[in-house]
């Protein structure tokens, strides 16, 4: 895990029955600067208004159409660094730009 949960006691981890006590083992993977507020609002509802982890069906088609790339692209031996990438749907296909239309008017002829 790269370090990020070594300072938390793996033994009560395996015994961690409720949200409440996974949440110190959850956060340091996935990282609270990385969470949505929506998901930050849902971890405190989790077993009370919520019956188990928010998760969109397209979160999870995207995760793992990612983790896929990324085998394959470790396999290729295309990706040889280690890390951890975000991406972030909402991000990359959010509200859309404006683009202003292309200029309507045809290029002029040029001597060949």
């Amino acid at each position: 895990m790269h370090g990020w949960i070594d300072h938390l006691d793996l033994d009560a981890a395996a015994n961690a029955l409720t949200s409440e006590e996974k949440v110190p083992y959850m956060l340091p993977i996935v990282g609270v600067e990385t969470l949505s507020p929506r998901l930050k609002a849902s971890v405190v509802e989790v077993g009370r208004t919520l019956s188990t982890w928010p998760q969109l069906a397209t979160s999870v088609v995207l995760g793992g159409a990612l983790a896929g790339d990324a085998v394959r692209r470790i396999l290729l031996g295309h990706m040889t660094g280690s890390g951890r990438w975000f991406v972030d749907l909402d991000e990359l296909v959010g509200t859309p730009v404006e683009v202003p239309p292309p200029d309507a008017t045809p290029p002029a002829p040029t001597d060949a």
